[in-house]
């Protein structure tokens, strides 16, 4: 024990002996009001984060009676993205994923809200092999989506996709995509054991000499062959 008045050990201050006793009781009554004024300052932050806390609650609530839920059937074979955007606006801000074959369910404002829905990979920047995070739906936009309204104007809660995916080849995409399955499927003979056949190991041997084109993750997929964007959610 150290005296906080001459930091001596083996007392506290008020059997200090360099106090007189008045001077212990005003540093008790000092002490005794600072605590008061702790608690009390305590108390009233208490009380203002319950206040702050029943106000989010209150909000959260109000909030939810206003959301109206969707159920989505994906009864594709392919991902959906899910994007949303107020029926004033253009913007469409990505929100959820559905993958095929999968149902999920989906909550926004009925009265202030429009969806629109696409299979991923209509969404997917090809050079990069990543999913829109957002995008302006104007009337340069060549995305094709599956479902795009406004949920006051639609009538009911499931929205069905039964609309498979079929990507827009050029020629040259065309071209690639049967160079990428038949590297594949050459690779996949390949790792089967097909060089342990004479006849045909001079002959897969040659597929190391085929200069495969860079690509991406999307060409792949574009092309049927497992990708990392194969199965993305």
């Amino acid at each position: 024990m150290v005296c906080s008045h001459c930091k001596c050990a083996g007392h506290n201050f008020p059997r200090c002996p360099g106090l007189t006793q008045e001077e212990k009781e005003k540093k008790i009554k000092e002490n005794k009001d600072k605590k008061k004024i702790a608690t009390e300052r305590r108390l009233r932050a208490q009380e203002l984060y319950q206040r702050e806390m029943e106000e989010v609650r209150k909000k959260k609530e109000e909030l939810d009676k206003q959301l109206t839920t969707y159920e989505i059937i994906n009864n594709s074979q392919d991902e959906l993205s899910i994007y949303f955007a107020t029926n004033e606006s253009s913007f469409f801000t990505l929100f959820a994923h559905i993958s095929g074959k999968i149902s999920n369910k989906i909550r926004c404002n009925k009265d202030k809200h429009q969806i629109c829905i696409f299979h991923s990979l209509e969404v997917t920047k090809p050079e990069t092999s990543q999913i829109y995070k957002s995008f302006t739906m104007d009337g340069n936009t060549k995305l094709e989506p599956v479902f795009k309204m406004k949920m006051c104007d639609f009538d009911g809660d499931i929205i069905v996709v039964d609309k498979e995916f079929v990507p827009k080849k050029t020629e040259l995409e065309q071209w690639k995509e049967s160079s990428l399955k038949a590297n594949f499927l050459l690779e996949q003979i390949i790792k089967m054991g097909g060089k342990t056949y004479e006849n045909i190991e001079p002959m897969l041997d040659m597929v190391e000499d085929i200069n495969v084109p860079v690509h991406t993750d999307y060409d792949r997929e574009i092309a049927g062959v497992p990708s990392k964007l194969t199965n993305i959610t």
